[in-house]
């Protein structure tokens, strides 16, 4: 390991290990999915994985079945997930390294990964970690095992299926990379009877509980997601972005989409004209460059994801987790070629000061490590959590109590409160669904009922309680 790895290493360690307990997330969506996984420890065997924000479509369990062991050594702590995920965040520093230095050159691997360490879009999401994160480091084998195939003839397929058959049960946005891994082989001539049957074998394999699933709910999940496609391709050409129930909402999908290219580079606060920026950098090699075919994929890889998101509109960020390394990874390879003309070095050298010197402003400002997030009722702390139901156990003093909670995000089965739920679980007092006690938890006062019965009063960080019964003081 070089020295200056060495250096970004440790400098992109520090930035994501900085107070990272104050900084730490944990809200529904994630005990939800602890709440399934401490079932096996009970001894449950389960077919059903992640829900989706598709009420008939659930991911496959495999990823509970790899997570299990490492909530078993943390002994099911709440924050077990977001720290699993920093510590292979900052492993993906090296990783980036080397995976970029054996498919393209040592310059472009050390400028891509002190991109990568000071990228973000890489650093906001590790304030709201969640399983779809982990289809970040599988790009990764997914971009060698690309290379390999391309640069070796005899080197098999089926391991590019294995990797995306995995991917898909970490999150469902990774399906776009079914049509665009089978037009690769054809483009490879690697679709013979034998690769295809392989192939089907390895993406078949970690998705087996899937199918066991669906094949007892006569393969709903399946026509489903057969259908949707076409769906979304009707609604696409008609002009229509739906949300929520299906009711049209406005189309922002173009800024969805250039922001994500800026914040993988440029600071959130800069003008989405940066974003516009990254784009042209990208595809300006693909135009006054000699590309090679391996480039050339990894370009159609991209350009099949965000034709992927524009049908499917307005895509949340974590909907661009199988192409979040691919920006990164192609600025870094154009700025390399750039640097090598006389005419453009120093601008190219300016730019790439910038990127790292804007970049270094964010992070050590209250945009980032010194922001205050107990002032963003959407992004309730983990420690304020904590707090809430410490006070509750202490308050109900052994007594059975029920929990409710008023929140920007209730559209979640229960309530949204299922991280009380976890957190008052883990901490030995699970509520129970009806009791004369009951404690409701406000966190966005805004939208606080007029009739809600008030005995007691009590505020923790900005946060309300109320206790239908009175205080105990």
């Amino acid at each position: 390991m070089n020295k200056k790895l060495i250096g970004v290493f440790l400098f992109a360690a520090f930035i994501r290990l900085y107070n990272i307990s104050y900084f730490a997330s944990y809200g529904t969506e994630t005990a939800q999915h602890y709440f399934e996984i401490i079932r096996l420890s009970q001894g449950d065997i389960f077919i059903n994985g992640p829900l989706t924000s598709h009420p008939w479509l659930r991911l496959g369990p495999v990823v509970y079945y790899l997570f299990f062991p490492i909530f078993y050594l943390t002994r099911f702590h709440p924050l077990t997930l977001f720290y699993t995920w920093v510590t292979m965040d900052i492993g993906m520093i090296i990783l980036n390294y080397y995976i970029a230095k054996k498919v393209f050159n040592e310059k472009i691997a050390l400028l891509s990964t002190i991109f990568l360490a000071l990228s973000p879009l890489q650093l906001l999401t590790n304030r709201s970690p969640g399983f779809y994160n982990f289809v970040i480091p599988l790009s990764y084998i997914l971009l060698f095992s690309i290379f390999k195939t391309v640069k070796n003839k005899s080197f098999p397929y089926w391991p590019i299926f294995l990797v995306i058959g995995l991917m898909i049960n970490l999150h469902a946005s990774s399906l776009f990379l079914i049509p665009f891994c089978i037009g690769l082989g054809l483009y490879l001539k690697k679709i013979s009877k034998s690769s295809f049957f392989y192939s089907l074998i390895a993406f078949i394999s970690p998705n087996i509980p899937f199918f066991i699933s669906d094949y007892f709910h006569n393969f709903g999940m399946t026509k489903n997601l057969l259908l949707w496609l076409p769906y979304k391709l009707y609604n696409f050409f008609l002009g229509r972005t739906l949300g929520v129930n299906r009711i049209v909402v406005k189309d922002v999908t173009f800024q969805d989409i250039v922001n994500f290219f800026k914040t993988s580079i440029f600071p959130p606060s800069d003008s989405s004209f940066f974003g516009i920026i990254v784009i042209l950098l990208i595809v300006s090699y693909f135009f006054i460059g000699k590309n090679s075919r391996f480039i050339n994929i990894i370009y159609l890889w991209l350009i099949s994801g965000v034709l992927a998101l524009f049908i499917h509109k307005n895509p949340p960020i974590h909907y661009f987790v199988p192409i979040f390394i691919l920006p990164i990874v192609l600025v870094s390879y154009n700025l390399e070629y750039l640097i090598r003309n006389k005419r453009t070095k120093t601008v190219i050298l300016f730019m790439i000061l910038y990127i790292i010197l804007s970049n270094i402003f964010f992070i050590f400002s209250p945009k980032y490590l010194f922001s205050d997030r107990i002032k963003m009722p959407i992004d309730i702390r983990y420690r304020t959590q904590e707090k809430i139901s410490r006070f509750i156990i202490r308050d109900a003093k052994g007594r059975k109590f029920s929990i409710s909670k008023i929140g920007p995000l209730d559209n979640y089965v229960g309530g949204s409160k299922e991280n009380y739920e976890y957190l008052l679980w883990w901490m030995g007092n699970k509520p129970v669904q009806k009791s004369s006690l009951h404690y409701t938890v406000v966190e966005d006062v805004n939208r606080m009922p007029n009739n809600i019965p008030v005995n007691a009063i009590t505020r923790i960080d900005n946060l309300i309680i109320f206790s239908s019964l009175p205080h105990n003081p």
